[in-house]
């Protein structure tokens, strides 16, 4: 499904403001703005698996996980701005803003129909371009299916299908964390 016709071209800045008082999020992509799609009980638990997992991961350390409300800017074109539904922070220098970051390690899309041909198509282009990422991972909601993108694989697909696969992170660098399929999809049935 193609997105939903943008309102009036605008600057990045403008969007922060204007998305600040907004009830409904939108993503930004060069000068125009978009309506997200809403989210399903799967993705929302699909969410919640790997932050939670991440964040347990993570403790202790300067590397920071947000889901879906954070705003991932990126310097390119006229701006664009989307919100992963899951990002790892690293970089100690990212941006020190309350509302966006610019410098993920590793990012998860959890797809849906109406949107995974842009986080397919558009968003592994763009998400390629961040010096900072090294792993993109698209995560099926209705069956157990990752597709990992990683800097380290020239960005070439891996499907994961088995609860025992996991996500490999190097996250800082030097670190590696793993993510398996059973803990991304606990609670979900699909590990029969």
């Amino acid at each position: 499904m193609a997105r939903p016709q943008p309102l009036p071209k605008m600057t990045f800045d403008e969007f922060l403001e204007w998305e600040s008082r907004q009830e409904q999020r939108h993503e930004f992509v060069n000068g125009l703005v978009y309506a997200m799609a809403g989210g399903s009980k799967n993705h929302n638990r699909i969410v919640l698996n790997i932050a939670s997992r991440l964040m347990t991961q993570y403790d202790g350390g300067h590397c920071r996980v947000y889901a879906e409300n954070i705003l991932l800017r990126m310097e390119l074109a006229d701006g664009i701005g989307y919100y992963p539904d899951v990002m790892l922070v690293c970089d100690p220098d990212d941006a020190p803003r309350e509302s966006y970051s610019e410098k993920p390690c590793a990012l998860f899309e959890v797809l849906s129909d109406t949107t995974q041909a842009i986080d397919r198509g558009d968003k592994l282009r763009d998400y390629k371009g961040l010096a900072s990422l090294t792993c993109y991972a698209l995560v099926a909601q209705q069956a157990m299916h990752v597709t990992v993108h990683l800097r380290s694989n020239n960005w070439q697909p891996q499907v994961l299908t088995r609860p025992d696969d996991a996500v490999e992170l190097v996250c800082p660098p030097g670190q590696t964390q793993r993510l398996t399929l059973a803990e991304i999809y606990r609670g979900l049935g699909f590990d029969a």
